[in-house]
């Protein structure tokens, strides 16, 4: 097997809304340059620029490492790039005898589910098509395997007009795993990516995952520095960012850190079964306090809220030097389908946001929610130099 990893993906400077489709176009097209793309997206409302961490070429901080991604021999006429698009976590040329080319990539991006139709049109114009309504959807979408999951295979297809030898189709994959949304896309000449078509549904079914790999900072890593000044971890060193100081009960049991995520525990009490927490950091506002509310109530198989819904759903909660946002939704387990029960808090800081999250059948999270609480108030945050 092969395998790649890379640093968490990156996070394109937008100058106001449309974060999702501009996040995921700059993630999946073909740029060849290094530098930091901006976009003007469809004006929601005036903010001020975020400040940037010049200590990053793309102007982002280090996180928890992504998981490898791991795969079989490659397919005849596959041939892996070392992509310059730093959101990409794997780049493939794609060529066939006859002379067709593409290009396979694959991207992790988090908080990126339930856009369905949005990703469509956009992948939709990029070969040139019209956009197609909600009621249209189901035709191009379909349920794959990927990676021994459930996934979802999306086909753009538009063939050369007038028996020419031009045309573009785009097939994409997404699997949605541990709050990451993979984004694995096929994109080249019309005839080569249907001729392949078969092939890359077999790459996806093949695909794996692995623990991110360890290993020690080569001097090729020092341009991608961490804002502590240390190395950031690219190529798969796992990230060291500084996490605050807090006091979580005795009761609660340390976990292994995972992907996105920079913290974990669980507390298993007399009664009521296991609450499970997890803190996780991330440049930016991640699409903003409503994105984030509809992200945790799809976990938990609640339907998404808009903006008048939104201050009838949440709280502020006190913290040590500013205010958090609560979050408590009481709904069904997405993987067990058993009633669950999830208490967030959402803590704005700078130019990142942290994320507290605690999960569990609704006796538990009930038992362990006022020390969950005082948990996410002890926290004392590092000060960027």
């Amino acid at each position: 097997m092969q395998s790649l990893t890379r640093r968490r993906s990156r996070f394109i400077v937008l100058r106001s809304g449309g974060w999702a489709l501009c996040l995921l176009l700059a993630a999946t097209t073909g740029c060849r340059r290094d530098e930091v793309a901006v976009y003007d997206a469809p004006k929601e409302s005036e903010a001020p620029p975020r400040k940037r961490d010049t200590a990053s070429p793309m102007g982002e901080e280090a996180q928890a490492p992504l998981p490898s991604l791991k795969w079989a021999a490659l397919p005849e006429g596959w041939r892996m790039i070392e992509s310059v698009n730093r959101m990409r976590v794997a780049s493939f040329t794609v060529e066939s005898p006859g002379g067709g080319r593409g290009e396979v990539s694959a991207v992790a991006i988090p908080g990126m589910n339930g856009n369905d139709l949005q990703f469509v049109n956009l992948w939709r114009e990029q070969v040139k098509l019209p956009p197609v309504e909600a009621a249209e959807l189901s035709r191009f979408v379909e349920t794959v395997p990927i990676a021994g999951e459930s996934g979802k295979l999306f086909t753009m297809e538009n063939p050369p007009a007038g028996g020419g030898t031009s045309g573009a189709s785009v097939l994409v994959g997404m699997l949605v795993k541990d709050e990451l949304s993979w984004f694995f896309k096929f994109s080249g000449d019309d005839k080569l990516v249907k001729a392949q078509g078969s092939v890359f549904r077999d790459f996806l079914k093949g695909l794996s995952f692995g623990p991110p790999p360890q290993r020690e900072t080569t001097v090729a890593d020092a341009p991608f520095a961490r804002r502590d000044g240390g190395p950031s971890g690219r190529g798969g060193v796992a990230s060291s960012k500084p996490l605050p100081t807090w006091q979580p009960p005795a009761a609660w049991k340390p976990g292994a850190p995972g992907p996105m995520v920079l913290a974990k525990f669980s507390s298993l009490g007399a009664s009521g079964g296991q609450a499970d927490i997890s803190v996780s950091s991330f440049p930016g506002d991640v699409g903003g306090l409503l994105a984030n509310v509809n992200r945790w109530r799809r976990q938990v198989g609640l339907p998404e809220i808009d903006a008048d819904a939104l201050q009838r759903e949440v709280s502020a909660v006190d913290l040590s030097d500013g205010k958090g946002t609560l979050v408590d939704l009481a709904g069904t387990d997405s993987k067990t389908g058993q009633p669950a029960r999830l208490v967030g808090v959402i803590v704005p800081r700078g130019d990142e946001t942290w994320f507290y999250k605690m999960t569990g059948p609704p006796a538990a999270s009930e038992r362990e929610k006022a020390a969950f609480l005082q948990f996410v108030q002890s926290a004392q945050y590092p000060h960027a130099p």
